[in-house]
């Protein structure tokens, strides 16, 4: 039976309100042992609330919480087999790196040479090995996040939760710390379950994907999974970026607003919006015949239509190109850098294409 092991997590219809509002709505949902799983939305969606209870930091009002097949819907955080990660890392000033991170396993009473031979191991673990003397404040932010991590794991929790912990770093150092996490992940064998509202973040780091909205479940899925076949328009549009169309499907044709048409079979009749990533798009002068250049289907697009270049706008390894189809709607085509700058001028008629399996068909 699934969702029995070391390290696995069943919530089972679990609600939390807050006077008026409901903050969790019946969520269900299981994770295995060894899995990377991040709950990813807007904030107030409900994601750290759910990750507080399965810590025991809130009660659930209803439903059950089991952890490694135990029963924990009410037992107390220092009875629950996890380990909590917070965003603002809550460590002891006046210790240095070593006391801060075995400061638990001395609370818990293990023999000294138990606690010298766990924390020389977390702090190694997380590659801060030479600097056990130095005091906390003496460290820079991604040390001592390193730190805070140490401390969590020298526990070895069934379960490990991640509060945004990467929220108060820097971009450079964020993305090395993404990094970082996943090689710990891999290294320790436990479960991770993230919270955070960054979609890229959410993308880099994960095995599963838990998109919650209003205290729901809107998708769960790998990260392939979300991005590339969004059950939803809000999934669509959380995570990355994409380029929505409107239209209306009648017998299986998708009729755009901007012009064109693609097939939609099995797709209920009825207004409906249509997704389309930035870089499955291909761009060409609107007097180019045949397929675009770098078009994704080889010549073979199942839609293009006409609009006006608006822009080109440089990222370095990629270029951003934005055009304007009928009726005012501007959408984006992404393209690698890796060549001469496209000849297209602001005001100049274009041809964006794309095939039809790289668009993603939602009802409304």
């Amino acid at each position: 039976m699934t969702g029995q092991g070391v390290g696995t997590l069943v919530v089972d219809t679990v609600r939390r309100d807050f006077g008026a509002m409901r903050a969790v709505d019946d969520i269900a949902l299981t994770v295995e042992g060894g899995e990377f799983v991040t709950l990813l939305g807007p904030s107030g969606c409900g994601k750290t609330t759910l990750l507080r209870m399965v810590a025991g930091l809130e009660r659930p009002d209803a439903g059950r919480i089991v952890i490694s097949g135990q029963e924990m819907t009410h037992a107390p955080p220092e009875r629950r087999p996890v380990n909590y990660v917070f965003q603002h890392y809550a460590l002891f000033p006046h210790l240095d790196l070593e006391r801060n991170v075995g400061f638990g396993l001395e609370v818990r009473g293990l023999t000294r040479t138990e606690r010298e031979s766990r924390t020389r191991d977390a702090i190694a673990m997380v590659r801060l090995s030479g600097l056990e003397s130095r005091r906390v404040d003496e460290l820079s932010g991604g040390q001592q996040q390193r730190v805070a991590l140490a401390r969590a794991i020298v526990n070895r929790p069934d379960i490990l939760l991640l509060d945004e912990p990467l929220g108060a770093l820097d971009l450079k150092l964020r993305k090395e710390m993404q990094f970082e996490l996943r090689q710990i992940h891999r290294r320790l064998g436990s479960t991770f379950i993230y919270v955070t509202h960054d979609q890229e973040e959410a993308l880099t780091m994960s095995d599963r994907i838990i998109v919650m909205r209003d205290g729901r479940i809107e998708q769960d899925g790998t990260p392939e999974q979300v991005y590339h076949h969004p059950c939803s328009r809000f999934v669509a549009e959380f995570i990355g970026e994409t380029n929505m169309l409107e239209g209306r499907a009648s017998g299986g044709v998708v009729s755009l607003e901007a012009g064109g048409s693609l097939e939609a079979p099995g797709v209920a009749d009825g207004p409906v919006a249509v997704s389309i990533r930035p870089e499955k798009l291909a761009i060409a002068a609107a007097t180019e015949t045949g397929g675009a250049a770098g078009d994704p289907a080889g010549g073979g697009a199942a839609v293009a239509l006409e609009g006006v270049f608006v822009d080109s706008i440089f990222l370095g390894s990629l270029y951003r190109r934005v055009v304007e189809l009928p009726g005012g709607r501007l959408v984006t085509v992404q393209q690698t850098a890796g060549g001469a700058d496209a000849a297209h001028r602001p005001g100049e008629r274009v041809r964006i294409s794309w095939r039809a399996g790289d668009a993603v068909v939602l009802t409304r």
